[in-house]
């Protein structure tokens, strides 16, 4: 179960109320893997190498929704082809 999420309700022009639901402002290793379609031992070396930003609470880690975000922004994926340069 994930966390906990605020919505708005707002009711349209035909009368039906509908939710707005907002996205936590912060995820775990295995959501942010899910956002970024990555493994999460990559995420975890990631945060532990400053890229994520994000926060130990005890041995969880949470990273900020809004950095992943602006991270991924910013990159481009080429293909690798196995081999070193």
């Amino acid at each position: 179960m994930g966390p906990p999420m605020t919505a708005e309700l707002t009711q349209d022009t035909t009368g039906a109320i509908r939710a707005a639901v907002a996205p936590p402002l912060v995820v775990t290793v295995a959501e942010a893997a899910e956002l970024l379609r990555l493994d999460p031992r990559t995420i975890r070396e990631m945060f532990r190498r400053g890229d994520l930003p994000g926060n130990r609470c005890g041995h969880a880690i949470r990273l900020s929704r809004e950095g992943i975000v602006r991270w991924s922004g910013g990159k481009r994926c080429v293909p690798h082809s196995g081999r070193s340069p």
